[in-house]
Parts: C-alpha cells; structure tokens; sequence
C-alpha cells in the first residue's frame, strides 16, 4: 500500500455531490499524483501536457488581410493520400459570424482560463462553455465554472452570461454530455493528508452552481485525460503515476447514482506522460490512447515498459472487459502527445501530434479517418505540418472535410489562432486567422464544437493582459464557411 495514501474501503463508494454555494473557497492542498503547478503545463483539451511545450516548426506561410481574417490558404506536408471524395461545397472562405464574447465572472477581478466548449445534447443544439475561474489562477486547485450556450446555431447572442460555479478541483477533463448537462472527470477532494482519495464523474448542468457525481476509488487516483458520455453512463479515464516517471492509463465505466463500475486497469502504460481521448460507438466506446507497450501487455514481465511512442484505437464494450485493439501505429524516437478522437458525418477522426526526441523539431500531426464502425477508412495515416511542435490543437468534422485549430507563432513570435479546413488528404481549403484584442495575448489553449450541418464553428479561447498580467479572460465566438 502507497504511504502516501489512506486504507482504502473494503467496499466502493458511492457520494451524489450537493449543490454548492455560487463561490467556492480554494483548498490550500496541492495533488501528490501527477500535479500540475501553473497553466504552462497543461495541454489544449485542459490534461496535463506531454513533451515539451516550445520548440521550432513553422506556421506554413499563412497571411492576414485584416484584424480578424485571412483567406488565404498554405501548403501543407502529407505522408499518404486518402481516397476519400470531398464534397464539391467547400468551406474555402472562412468567416466570422459571432462576434467574441465572454462571460461575466462571478466577481469582477477573477480571473478565467482554460476553455472547453461541450455538447450538452447528443444532436449539439446545446452546448456550454466551460472553464477554471479563479481570483489569483496562482496554481490549483481551481474552481470549475461554466455557462450555458442554449442555441448556438441560431441567433448569435449580445452577451453570455454569468459564471455558475461547479466545485473545486486540482484537476480536470471535459467531454460531451446529453439531456442538458456535460461531463467533467475530476480528482477528489483532497484529503487531510493532503492527496485525494479518488476521482469523480460529474453531471453539471451549464449555468447551474454544484452537480451530481460518482465517487469511484477502485483505482488509485492521478490526474483525469479522459470524459465521454453515452447512454445514461460515462468514460472515465485517469493517468497515475507508479514511480520516476512510469505511468499507467486507467479506464472506468460509471454510472452516476450507482457504486458499481467497471474497469480496465491498466488500459495502456509508458515511460512518459500519457494521452487519449473518446466517443460513443454504438452502447459503449471509442477509444484513442497512447502507450509505451502493444495493446493487453502492460502488466506482462516480458516485455519492458519504453515511452510512449504507439498510439492505438480500441473498441470498449459497454462494461469495458472484452476491449479490442482496432489499430495501432508505432514510430520509436517519438511520443505521442494530445491524442484526439472526434466525431464527424458518417464516422469519425483520430488525431494526434508525434513529437520527436531529438531535433529538427517539426510539427507533425498525424490524422486518420474512420468508418461509422470505428475501424480505419483505409488505413493510411495522412500527417500535416501546421502550427508549432507541442502547441495544443483541437479537430472537428465539418462535413467531409476537418478543421484544425491552434495557436500560431510567427517568426517575430508573434500569436495568432488558426483555423484552417482541410481534405481528408489534408491539402487544405481554407483558413482564418483571428488575434487578441488590444491590451490582451493568446494563450495556447483552444477547443472547438461544429455544427451538425458542418457549416458552422464554435470557438473559444483564453487571452491574458499584456500589461502588469492583471486579467484573464475566455472567449467564445463562431465561424461560418461562406461560399466554396
């Protein structure tokens, strides 16, 4: 037993979390597993990051003609070539059709960071936004607020509206929900020890204090990669870490309201960080994970645990055992970083970025389309080289086509978030840049939602002051493709 850690129940438990007060008090105990100190350390999706968090790789040559827009489009470099037919409309212009906003704290100096945008309904005709709020944002743990965005396809609104508060964290993950709520994978609350004693699912409802949660300690805890909804339960999935800096994946099906669960521990394992990421397939899941070992052999002696440079796609069954390894794709002197799995028209994307050990330091992104089943389209793994090495992205579906989005440096080092829509071979179609207001800076951090057209995109970012740091803010806006 882990010192470190309280005896563990002889039985799981069960917690339904009250509805707390509109502002919450942040606790004074830092996480012993896998604690990340400031915001540098976490990636694009709100996991911890991994590998390094700068290096070089260009922008590709994107110009502006504007404050906001760009359409111009960039070369790109791909590995393979898909056989994939595009649709003959195209998002070649990019506009933007919902001007920025943000949301009203919930006292005028805190500060908001680290945005997720999540559907609340399975047919995406709600959403919400969701982020840390914090008076200092000096480190965790943070308060975890968000507000609804009940009709983001429709009129687009002259405000949001103010922060609700959901609990407090030292670390979280966002995903999906459905029935108007979304869903966030937490660690506990720490103990008096100073460490948590678990990990929660919860339910918040956007715009609403508190939420309903499972408390689930079957598993020892460590910081949350994974959130996925499906039918009345959900995907949890957290990285521990055992000693140095192997790490092991741990999955959890869990329904909210009921103790029992069930498990896959552990689902991958490395020398190094780990990453993944899901969606519903049919009555269970879909999962994209990396790992330093073949899929099912984390717990053999035979084989030693290297870094994590294999990524593999895994069929879950509703109650996990009987998981089925899909594909799999290996480069050694590599490591997977912000493994990514998306829902698209038809299918599906997987997406992750390959970063490599030694330099030239190039940005790969590796990106493959999937079947309605989950299995590979063709197999082939298409690789394009926007953005810079390490810099959180984030991937949606519009259409047949994908749109991938990032924060850029140019060679002045100067920021300015891209959104570029690309074929299934990724040669690309169009693009728009968008930059922070005056007084303000880009954070790394971005996250985005399509519409069930795939006309449209929800988009939202976090900006800091520029000047004496004093401000934080998230931002939310929507671009429409307009005309091919």
């Amino acid at each position: 037993m882990d010192p470190a850690r309280p005896p563990r129940p002889s039985a799981p438990r069960a917690r339904l979390a009250p509805l707390w007060a509109p502002v919450l008090a942040c606790l004074s105990l830092a996480l012993g597993c896998g604690a990340r100190s400031d915001l540098s350390a976490f990636d694009g999706q709100g996991g911890s990051g991994a590998g390094p968090t700068s290096g070089g790789g260009g922008t590709g040559g994107q110009t502006t003609t504007g404050s906001t827009t760009t359409s111009t489009t960039d070369t790109t470099t791909s590995t393979t070539t898909t056989t994939v037919t595009v649709d003959p409309l195209t998002c070649a212009k990019l506009v933007i059709d919902g001007l920025p906003l943000s949301p009203s704290p919930v006292t005028p100096d805190n500060k908001q960071a680290l945005p997720w945008i999540a559907r609340t309904q399975a047919d995406s005709s709600g959403a919400a936004l969701v982020y840390p709020e914090d008076p200092a944002f000096s480190g965790p743990p943070f308060p975890i607020g968000s507000v609804p965005v009940s009709a983001p396809w429709g009129a687009w609104p002259a405000s949001l509206g103010a922060t609700a508060i959901h609990l407090t964290t030292t670390g979280f993950v966002v995903g999906h929900g459905r029935e108007g709520t979304f869903s966030l994978f937490t660690t506990d609350e720490p103990n008096n020890m100073g460490v948590p004693s678990g990990m929660v699912m919860w339910a918040p409802k956007p715009g609403v204090g508190g939420a309903n949660g499972q408390f689930f300690d079957d598993v020892p805890p460590g910081y949350p990669v994974i959130a996925a909804a499906n039918a009345g339960h959900f995907l949890a999935g957290h990285v521990r870490v055992l000693g140095g800096i192997l790490s092991h994946l741990s999955l959890a099906r869990v329904t909210i309201g009921d103790p029992k669960g069930s498990f896959l521990d552990p689902a991958a394992c490395a020398q190094g960080g780990l990453t993944g990421g899901a969606i519903p397939l049919g009555q269970g899941y879909l999962a994209l994970v990396s790992s330093g070992r073949p899929f099912g052999t984390c717990l053999q002696d035979d084989l030693p645990d290297g870094p994590p440079s294999r990524v593999q796609l895994v069929s879950l069954p509703p109650d996990l055992p009987g998981a089925k390894l899909l594909f799999e794709h290996d480069e050694p002197q590599t490591q997977v970083s912000q493994a990514r799995v998306i829902e698209a028209p038809g299918g599906a994307w997987a997406a992750w970025e390959r970063v490599p050990f030694q330099p030239p330091f190039v940005r790969r992104i590796q990106l493959l389309q999937l079947g309605a089943d989950g299995l590979p389209l063709t197999g082939e793994v298409v690789e394009v080289s926007y953005g810079n090495v390490a810099l959180p992205f984030a991937v949606a579906g519009l259409g047949s086509s994908l749109a991938l989005a990032g924060v850029e440096l140019d060679p002045a080092g100067a920021k300015s978030l891209v959104v570029r829509v690309l074929e299934p071979d990724g040669g690309p179609i169009g693009a728009i840049a968008l930059f922070a207001e005056d007084g303000f800076e880009l954070d790394p951090n971005v996250s985005i939602l399509p519409s069930p057209a795939g006309d449209k995109l929800l988009i939202s970012w976090a900006e800091s002051s520029a000047i004496n740091n004093d401000g934080r803010r998230v931002r939310l806006a929507r671009i429409a493709c307009s005309g091919p």
